[in-house]
C-alpha cells in the first residue's frame, strides 16, 4: 500500500521534499503471523468480529515496511476468501498532498482536527498532518458483501467500524487527535 501511494503521488506530479526525489522505501519486512490483539504490532489494535469470517477471512500472515515517515501493514487472511487488508499512516508530504488533490474526496473533522473520506483520513497531528488509509482488496469486498447482504452489522458499518478500530489505536504514535468518524447515514 505504501508503494502505491507513493505511485500514486508521483503520477499526480507531488514532488518529495526539497530535492524533489521521491523517498525509496525499504523493502517489507518477511512476513509473519497476525496477531489478533496487536495488529501489525500496533498495541491494542484488533479487527472487529465482524470483520472476520470463519474459515473464509481469518487471522493470518502480515507483512509491515517502515520508514521515519510511512508505516504500512498488508494483512493476507486466512481462510477460503483470499481476502486481504491493507493500512497505512505516513506523514508523508508527497502522499498527503496527492491523496488531498481529489475534488470532493474529503469532509472536515469537528474542531478543526482534520478530514476524513472513504477508509481514510488526514488528521492535524502533534508534528504536522498525517494520512490514515485502509484498503479491502476486491476478493475480501467481495465475501463482506455476500455475508452481510440483508443483515446487520452492514457491509458499510463493518469497513467503517474497521477503519474506525485503527483510528483508535494508531493516532495516539503520532499525537493526532482522538476523532470518532460520521457514521455516514
Amino acid at each position: 500500500m505504501a508503494r502505491t501511494s507513493q505511485r500514486v503521488a508521483e503520477a499526480a506530479g507531488c514532488s518529495h521534499g526539497g530535492d524533489g526525489e521521491p523517498g525509496a522505501l525499504p523493502t517489507p519486512a518477511a512476513p509473519r503471523g497476525t496477531n489478533p490483539q496487536n495488529v501489525g504490532g500496533v498495541q491494542g489494535f484488533s479487527l472487529p468480529k465482524a470483520s472476520l469470517l470463519d474459515r473464509v477471512a481469518e487471522p493470518g500472515q502480515e507483512q509491515l515496511t517502515e520508514t521515519s515517515q510511512v508505516w504500512a501493514c498488508d494483512m493476507d487472511f486466512a481462510g477460503t476468501g483470499d481476502a486481504r487488508l491493507s493500512f497505512v499512516a505516513t506523514s508523508d508530504a508527497t502522499i498527503i498532498s496527492a491523496a488531498s488533490r481529489e475534488p470532493g474526496t474529503f469532509k472536515n473533522l469537528p474542531d478543526d482536527k482534520g478530514v476524513y473520506g472513504p477508509a481514510q483520513a488526514v488528521l492535524h497531528c502533534g508534528k504536522g498532518d498525517v494520512y490514515f488509509a485502509a484498503r479491502w482488496n476486491n476478493e475480501y469486498d467481495g465475501v463482506l458483501l455476500d455475508h452481510t447482504r440483508n443483515t446487520t452489522p452492514s457491509y458499510a458499518d463493518i469497513r467503517r467500524a474497521t477503519f474506525q478500530a485503527f483510528l483508535n489505536t494508531a493516532t495516539s504514535s503520532h499525537s493526532c487527535p482522538a476523532v470518532m468518524l460520521p457514521d455516514g447515514r
